[in-house]
């Protein structure tokens, strides 16, 4: 089985999407998903994207037409940085990490399978979703815990997911708790739906102030948005000239599109036309990785006056 068939389970049988009595078939539930699909798809053509996620059609097309690339995306980000010898002293038995701008969490899968190929001493993964519309992709982070996961690792998930605008002012201060907790920090394809660069710029010095010694930031985005080029050049120029983190940023990388669409899904939703067209090229996509090195660069505690 793939990916698509666990996503296709959890849309047939989590009770918050595919309804038997109204849509009949999963055929024409599909079909009926191709407005949505092609809603999803202009909305991403704009340099700052804007989409509501609130509506069930909506993430169905998203689960369908992008999950399953960005989950592999994560597992070919995370290969890289296994082959570059920084993973292996933050795998502990109970792995706690925290995810931003992740919606329906494809992150998560990606790393869970990583984790079930090279890491199998970890057994606990704790996961801390932030996202500015937690709420509204609840449905499809049920998918992802129940139906995902499950299939492709055998470890424990504890997940906990909160509402956070990464473009609001001193937003991180309420994690400061869950950050000195954590080993892995990752912010993937969400970029692009950034409406205030200073703040954010702001809050990402304050987290890579904040973060552990020896814990990760990884950032990987869309290339084809100048706005995600432009955060992750301010972001390296933030720690360039500090002495307590390792850049790895390889430029533009070529992932690959995951692969293996089903029939159901190329006969119904993604027919090859009219915005529908399922995605097979590789994915241009910008990379960063900062490792924190140094405990006793950055005195983060306030000096009495």
């Amino acid at each position: 089985m793939t990916l698509y068939d666990y996503i296709i389970e959890g849309l047939q049988n989590s009770g918050n999407f595919y309804d038997q009595n109204v849509h009949r078939t999963f055929e024409y539930y599909l079909q009926s998903l191709q407005e949505p699909a092609k809603k999803l798809w202009k909305s991403y053509r704009f340099d700052r994207v804007k989409v509501e996620y609130s509506d069930s059609s909506i993430q169905a097309a998203y689960l369908i037409r992008y999950y399953p690339h960005y989950a592999y995306m994560t597992l070919q980000i995370f290969n890289i940085l296994h082959n570059q010898n920084v993973l292996g002293n933050l795998m502990d038995t109970v792995l706690q990490i925290c995810f931003f701008g992740a919606g329906p969490c494809p992150e998560i899968v990606g790393l869970a399978k990583l984790l079930s190929i090279y890491y199998q001493g970890v057994k606990k993964l704790v996961a801390n979703v932030y996202d500015i519309a937690s709420d509204e992709w609840s449905l499809s982070r049920a998918v992802t815990e129940k139906f995902v996961i499950p299939q492709i690792w055998q470890g424990q998930l504890e997940f906990h997911s909160d509402q956070l605008d990464l473009c609001k002012s001193n937003c991180l201060y309420a994690l400061n708790k869950k950050i000195s907790e954590s080993k892995i920090f990752i912010f993937q394809n969400c970029l692009n739906e950034i409406y205030n660069l200073s703040t954010v710029q702001d809050n990402f010095n304050f987290l890579i102030n904040q973060v552990p010694s020896g814990s990760l930031i990884v950032i990987a985005d869309l290339c084809n948005y100048q706005q995600n080029a432009t955060i992750v050049d301010k972001l390296e120029n933030q720690v360039i000239n500090r002495h307590d983190f390792e850049i790895y940023r390889p430029g533009i990388i070529s992932i690959q599109a995951y692969p293996l669409l089903p029939p159901i899904i190329e006969k119904n939703l993604l027919i090859g036309q009219d915005c529908l067209i399922a995605r097979k090229r590789d994915i241009e996509c910008l990379f960063i990785s900062l490792h924190k090195t140094n405990p006793n660069y950055y005195q983060i505690a306030p000096i009495p006056f």
